[in-house]
């Protein structure tokens, strides 16, 4: 039933096929990352055995949503059990549970910490507020209690990161939870959608007009 909730949570597209590292045009680096970090998840010593994944941070169009469901997929393939949620989608999940009868926060946030690894796209796109900010604190504090590890995906800097997750306060509790595991790593490249806009719309003016 755990793994069914966890599951349900996930908005990663049904065609899991077209996720694949062989299919990256973009950043070496972000490539390397991913193949290696499936390799490594797993196992003894593995990443999921010690809860660490990682802040993959860029500006957007880089691929890190990309790149993560091509972790996913890998996963998914070595019978894992990976949970991928946005940020703004889980919160809007947990707030929709206030008026149902049928699902809480509590079980949400179970079937994320009985995941075998949570993706967490797009954390800053939510616009914070107080409740917010302290479900979005919860959240990582049971993931990181559980050793349940996260990648999470952002386009704001490490500095803007941590004032958003962790607003007025300076005690940096949230952010220094996150960032223990899951260290932050920025991803260099141009956006990738500006350029696949820029082709198909090419493709489309020699198709009308010759």
């Amino acid at each position: 039933k755990l793994f069914t909730n966890a599951f349900r949570l996930s908005c990663t597209p049904g065609k899991m096929d077209t996720f694949t590292f062989e299919n990256w045009v973009g950043n070496a680096d972000l490539l390397s990352f991913g193949m290696s970090y499936c390799r490594d998840f797993g196992g003894i010593g593995g990443f999921q055995q010690k809860g660490v994944g990682a802040v993959l941070g860029g500006n957007c169009g880089t691929g890190k949503t990309y790149v993560s469901n091509c972790i996913v997929a890998k996963l998914c393939s070595m019978a894992k059990r990976p949970v991928f949620v946005g940020h703004k989608e889980l919160l809007d999940r947990i707030r929709s549970t206030f008026d149902e009868k049928g699902e809480s926060q509590n079980a949400i946030t179970r079937a994320l910490v009985d995941s075998d690894i949570v993706i967490l796209d797009d954390l800053g796109a939510y616009k914070m507020s107080e409740w917010a900010e302290n479900t979005t604190a919860e959240l990582i504090d049971s993931l990181y209690r559980n050793e349940t590890p996260i990648i999470a995906t952002t386009n704001l800097s490490l500095d803007s990161l941590k004032k958003y997750l962790d607003g007025k306060s300076n005690a940096h509790r949230t952010s220094g939870r996150l960032i223990e595991r899951c260290p932050y790593l920025w991803i260099e490249g141009d956006d990738m959608r500006a350029e696949k806009t820029k082709q198909t719309r090419e493709m489309m003016k020699k198709s009308l007009f010759g």
